[in-house]
């Protein structure tokens, strides 16, 4: 009998030594993740503000500024397709 106590003692002792390194690996994740949650806020923020000024850039009237409009003037041509196509046979 005296055995088996000593046996249940060593196994509580294993166990609660287990559980001390779970609890101590667990709370060094914790920290780990609240660390890292803070960062990743941040870099989110980050990201929105960023969204933000491009979606108002794109949004006003100056955002395509640096392309020019076609010019009036230009007509598309309707020959020159036709004279190459039909010196050719029709294309048959």
């Amino acid at each position: 009998m005296a055995a088996d106590g000593k046996d249940m003692d060593d196994e509580t002792f294993a166990l609660m030594k287990s559980q001390a390194e779970i609890d101590k690996i667990r709370q060094e994740e914790s920290a780990d993740f609240m660390q890292a949650q803070s960062d990743l806020k941040i870099g989110l923020e980050g990201v929105r503000k960023a969204l933000g000024v491009l979606r108002d850039y794109y949004a006003s009237d100056d955002a395509f500024v640096q392309q020019s409009a076609m010019p009036e003037q230009h007509v598309k041509a309707s020959s020159a397709g036709t004279s190459i196509i039909g010196s050719r046979g029709g294309g048959e």
